[in-house]
C-alpha cells in the first residue's frame, strides 16, 4: 500500500478568533445583573436627593411694573425714556431703598430692582425677582417708585400745558388786536401760530401707570418636574457608570491576584 500523506485542514490549524476584547450587549447586561445593588442604590440615593431638592427649592417669580410715558405728541416724548430711567435708577431707587430699609429695619433690600425701557415704546418696565412670601414688599416698592415717575411726568406735563395757553392766550390777545389793521400775511401767520399751539395743546398726553407688580405665570428659572425629571435621567446614567466602575475595579482586582 502506498503511503498516504494526511492532507491538514488549513482551516483547522487556524486559532479561534478572540472575542475577549469585544463587548456585546449581552455583556452589558451581565454586568449590571451582576452589580444590581449598586445600580440601584446609586440611582436611588441621586434620585432622593433630587426630590428633596426640588421640594424645598423656594419658587422664585418676576414681578412686573410697567408705566407709559406722558407725550407732547404721538411721536415726541416729554422726556426721554433714557432719562427717565437714569432717574429712577440714580435718584427714586437710593431714596425708596433708603426709607424701605428703615420702616422694615433691613440689612438690604430682599429683592433686586431692575429699570429697561422698551424699544419704540414710550414703556418703562421695572421688574424684581422675589418668593411669594416677599410679595408684598415688592408690590410697595415698585408703587412708590411708579407714583414718583407719574408725579415727574405729570408736573412736566401740566407746565407745558400752563405754557401752551399763556402763548396761546397771548397770540389770541394779538390776534384780535391787529384785526383788520395788520396786513393780511401777519394775521395769516397769527391764526396758523394760534392752529399750531392748540394742535400742541391737544396732543399732550398724561403719563399712564398700566400695571404694578404684576406676578409672572410661571416661576423664574427651571421648574420642579423638570428637575425631577433630569435628576431622575442622571440617576440611571450614573447608576450604570457606578456599575461598570465596580465591575472594572473587581477585574483588576483579579488581575492582581492572578499575577502575583
Amino acid at each position: 500500500m502506498d503511503n498516504q500523506v494526511p492532507i491538514k485542514n488549513s482551516h483547522a490549524l487556524q486559532p479561534l478568533a478572540s472575542v475577549d476584547d469585544e463587548i456585546s450587549l449581552v455583556d452589558i447586561i451581565k454586568v449590571l445583573v451582576n452589580h444590581w445593588r449598586w445600580l440601584c442604590g446609586i440611582t436611588a440615593t441621586i434620585i432622593v436627593v433630587t426630590v428633596a431638592v426640588a421640594l424645598i427649592k423656594p419658587d422664585a417669580y418676576t414681578f412686573v411694573s410697567i408705566y407709559q410715558l406722558a407725550k407732547r405728541s404721538w411721536s415726541d416724548y416729554i422726556e426721554p425714556p433714557q432719562a427717565v430711567v437714569q432717574k429712577a435708577s440714580r435718584v427714586y431707587y437710593p431714596q425708596v431703598s433708603r426709607e424701605f430699609t428703615q420702616r422694615y429695619q433691613l440689612q438690604d433690600l430682599p429683592f433686586k430692582v431692575s429699570f429697561q425701557a422698551l424699544k419704540d415704546t414710550g414703556l418703562i418696565m421695572i421688574s424684581s425677582d422675589a418668593r411669594l412670601a416677599g410679595k408684598d414688599k415688592v408690590s410697595e416698592f415698585h408703587k412708590i417708585i411708579v407714583e414718583k415717575i407719574h408725579a415727574a411726568q405729570t408736573e412736566i406735563v401740566e407746565q407745558a400745558s400752563r405754557s401752551i395757553k399763556q402763548q396761546l392766550l397771548f397770540t389770541k390777545k394779538t390776534l384780535e388786536q391787529v384785526d383788520g389793521h395788520a396786513p393780511p400775511a401777519k394775521t395769516m401767520e397769527l391764526l396758523m401760530k394760534v392752529t399750531t399751539l392748540e394742535n400742541q395743546l391737544s396732543e399732550l398726553q398724561g403719563g399712564v401707570i398700566i400695571e404694578t407688580a404684576t406676578q409672572s405665570l410661571q416661576p423664574k428659572g427651571i421648574s420642579k418636574m423638570l428637575l425631577i425629571t433630569i435628576g431622575c435621567l442622571l440617576a440611571i446614567m450614573f447608576g450604570m457608570f457606578g456599575a461598570f466602575i465596580v465591575e472594572l475595579v473587581n477585574r483588576v482586582r483579579l488581575n492582581l491576584s492572578l499575577a502575583t
